[in-house]
């Protein structure tokens, strides 16, 4: 079943940490600069006072997207959504996140987002590479030490994900990408826990246009370019998609008619994604080196059993 809504769970968890960033760049007392330029408050809105913690952020980040993935569940099961209604309503989640982000101007920097992450746990981010390393908690030291704990994250994503997938329920679901099985089981959608946390720090500006519909159909891009079979192929394919984004498409413009021509491609002449043309490829060279197999040009004889 057909998912839309990934950038919902995302932009709750990125958001939770933009939010304490925006009050570490303030002194303690102030607020943040949009709240004193779009708001005449003198006092910092309840919604924004229990992000003034780090650990309730990081506790945030995880237990919002988990309750609101959670309660969308339980809409689909109980009203068995299915089909293209599923596909729309995860879509419109998305959607009606960002209107909401947008129409808070007050609460949330609306269109704009929120933005000037300069340092981050009291630290510039911007600062060159250590000679020695970072050895201080969190390992904020500077912008390049946060390489590793995007990669920690998504490994902590990964191995949190994959029990699910393994398990029964997670076998049933994987059994929809193949036409002739039909399962009652639905891949509803599940929130990322460690990522989100760090995205903040790392784009440098949380905005609701990251996480309506069109990062979401991103997302199943990644999933159809790398493979729908196991949760390795798909982190593949995000991989080569945004490595294609970054590198091979400069223009903004240009990346949009790419990623439709890439998704068309893969779709029309390779359904299994770069996994499968990968694992197809292994298969033929694994079959032309085993030893013993029988030529194009061996004769071969079928001998009669006896009666």
């Amino acid at each position: 079943m057909l998912a839309l809504g990934q950038g919902l769970f995302f932009g709750l968890g990125a958001y939770a940490m933009a939010m304490h960033l925006s009050l570490e760049q303030v002194p303690d007392g102030s607020l943040p600069s949009f709240m004193s330029l779009y708001s005449d408050s003198t006092e910092l809105p309840l919604l924004w006072r229990p992000f003034q913690s780090f650990w309730a952020t990081i506790i945030a980040a995880v237990v919002v997207p988990a309750v609101v993935a959670a309660l969308l569940g339980l809409l689909v099961f109980k009203r068995r959504i299915r089909g293209p209604y599923f596909a729309l309503l995860t879509q419109a989640t998305a959607v009606i996140f960002a209107l909401v982000l947008i129409g808070n101007l007050k609460l949330t920097a609306g269109f704009n987002g929120l933005t000037g992450f300069s340092t981050v746990f009291g630290r510039n981010k911007y600062a060159p590479r250590p000679t020695a390393g970072c050895t201080t908690w969190p390992p904020s030291c500077c912008w390049w030490c946060w390489g590793w704990p995007c990669w920690w994250s998504a490994a902590a994503t990964a191995s949190c994900c994959r029990p699910p997938a393994t398990a029964r329920t997670g076998c049933a679901s994987s059994a929809t990408t193949r036409p002739w099985s039909r399962p009652s089981a639905s891949s509803s959608p599940r929130p990322w826990p460690a990522l989100p946390a760090v995205a903040a720090p790392v784009f440098g500006i949380v905005s609701p246009g990251q996480f309506d519909y069109a990062p979401s159909i991103l997302m199943i891009c990644w999933v159809a370019v790398g493979g729908r079979g196991k949760l390795w192929e798909a982190v593949l394919g995000a991989l080569v998609v945004n490595w294609t984004r970054v590198t091979v498409s400069r223009p903004a413009d240009d990346w949009q008619y790419l990623q439709g021509a890439l998704f068309v491609v893969i779709l029309a002449f390779a359904p299994g994604g770069f996994a499968g043309l990968l694992t197809a490829g292994w298969e033929r060279l694994r079959h032309r080196l085993q030893p013993g197999r029988a030529g194009s040009g061996d004769r071969i004889v079928l001998e009669e059993a006896p009666a």
